[in-house]
C-alpha cells in the first residue's frame, strides 16, 4: 500500500489518496459509530467511475 497525499479535511474525518484510484477516509476520534456507518452506506451509493 502506498500512501499518496491528504485530499480532503472535513469537521469528521481527513480523506487521504490511497494508491491509484482508492481512498481512505479516517474519522475523528469521538465521531459516533452509526455516524460512520452512515457515511459508509452513502458513499457505496455515490462511487463514480471517471
Amino acid at each position: 500500500m502506498e500512501y499518496v497525499g491528504i485530499i480532503g479535511v472535513g469537521n469528521a474525518a481527513t480523506v487521504y489518496e490511497w494508491e491509484e484510484y482508492k481512498v481512505i477516509k479516517l474519522f475523528y476520534q469521538g465521531y459516533s459509530k452509526d455516524a460512520v456507518e452512515r457515511e459508509f452506506h452513502n458513499a457505496k451509493l455515490k462511487i463514480i467511475v471517471i
